[in-house]
């Protein structure tokens, strides 16, 4: 993992032994992204997911007890969010 707090900057790197298709699945398609992403227990909603330049990633997260948490995450060249 490297991190850079003056560029702000986080790069996480993992080996995934499995077939490249099926991890881009996980990560771009909504129904595979909800049986990962997050807390165990909550539950997703996404808003928007695109991967293209000036996309992103916007979403809600429920916790068991009803609280919601909305996070939003783009790419490199997404510019201002």
């Amino acid at each position: 993992m490297t991190v850079n707090s003056e560029g702000k900057e986080l790069v996480i790197t993992r080996v995934l032994h499995a077939p490249r298709e099926l991890v881009f699945k996980a990560w771009s398609e909504v129904e595979h992204l909800k049986r990962w992403w997050g807390p165990k227990g909550f539950e997703i909603s996404v808003a928007q997911l695109d991967f293209r330049p000036g996309g992103f990633f916007h979403y809600n997260m429920q916790s068991p007890d009803g609280n919601q948490m909305w996070g939003k995450a783009g790419n490199t060249q997404c510019g201002n969010l």
